[in-house]
């Protein structure tokens, strides 16, 4: 197959993640477009990126012939309208995380998945591509620790750079680490193998392990967390 033409919508913090490895790093993907709003992110498009199609407006974008897949990093709420306007683009998609922020929006792109299963769909979920997850993961499936009850995952993206070495601070608050500033930081590995993961896919023609299934249940999941939180009762899914 030839090379994989991606057209990316958005480029704020980790839509330029995104687009720097579809541009630099990955064989058999070229970018050749960019959807995004306002002038300095049209000027960063066409300037570090060196890109000549720039456009304002996604449904453009999609309806070029020469595109082949879009690369989806837009704000949450957009996602799902984008995923179904790509697809009947006859376009492969890969969407960031969330599928979106309705469970009405996360069906909406369930429909259009199954009306093209010619197309590949594949929703970024960088945890998993993650290797110290992919470690616990292999971990917890041998029964290394027993059957789990609990997860307990915290995150916490910092207002400011904290001095990063390997230096382990104890005092009131416990032990930290604290050794890296951002997302993009920590999971930038995880980002460039789970672009590379989408581009194989279609050029393989084959499904991703990641959709919309699991943005669906993402979703539920986290209304029903939500609900329990303000009801104080248990919410079963």
């Amino acid at each position: 197959m030839k090379e994989l033409r991606v057209g990316i919508a958005g480029l704020g913090r980790l839509g330029r993640v995104h687009a720097a490895n579809l541009a630099h790093k990955i064989p058999g993907a070229v970018l050749t477009a960019a959807c995004v709003p306002g002038a300095d992110s049209q000027a960063y498009a066409r300037q570090e990126l060196g890109l000549e199609k720039v456009y304002g407006d996604f449904r453009e974008m999609v309806a070029d012939p020469e595109l082949d897949a879009v690369a989806i990093v837009s704000p949450s709420g957009e996602h799902c309208w984008q995923i179904e306007a790509a697809l009947d683009a006859g376009k492969h998609v890969f969407s960031e995380k969330p599928l979106g922020v309705t469970m009405e929006q996360c069906l909406q792109a369930e429909a259009a998945v199954a009306r093209h299963p010619e197309l590949v769909c594949m929703l970024g979920f960088m945890r998993r591509y993650d290797k110290s997850y992919a470690y616990a993961k292999e971990k917890i499936t041998a029964g290394a620790i027993g059957t789990p009850y609990l997860v307990k995952s915290t995150g916490i993206d910092p207002e400011a750079v904290p001095e990063k070495n390997r230096a382990m601070v104890y005092d009131v608050n416990g032990a930290r680490t604290e050794c890296v500033e951002s997302f993009p930081e920590r999971f930038a590995e995880a980002y460039l193998t789970e672009m590379e993961e989408f581009v194989r896919c279609v050029r393989e023609g084959r499904k991703p392990d990641t959709g919309v299934a699991d943005g669906i249940y993402a979703t539920r999941v986290g209304y029903a967390t939500t609900e329990a939180w303000k009801t104080g009762k248990i919410v079963k899914i």
